[in-house]
């Protein structure tokens, strides 16, 4: 079982217009931008229990789940 945890995060007003995939990435601690367009792709962000594209922009005062899981391995 892959290790993962569980982020609730309320948007404030001051972030509209603010695509999610870079708010993620600066509002979750050890997540970039890459990989937070890969866990919006994968299903593991919901906003306001939608799943949703990373190119989305936040309104304000949303509600975003997110699980982070373990990164996979590069193969390279």
């Amino acid at each position: 079982m892959t290790p993962s945890a569980r982020h609730n995060i309320v948007v404030a007003s001051q972030h509209r217009g603010e695509r999610i995939d870079r708010f993620l990435a600066t509002a979750i601690d050890g997540i970039s931008r890459t990989r937070a367009q890969s866990l919006i792709a994968g299903g593991q962000v919901l906003v306001d229990g939608n799943v949703v594209q990373a190119s989305r922009r936040l309104l304000g005062n949303e509600t975003i789940e997110v699980v982070v899981t373990a990164a996979k391995p590069s193969s390279i």
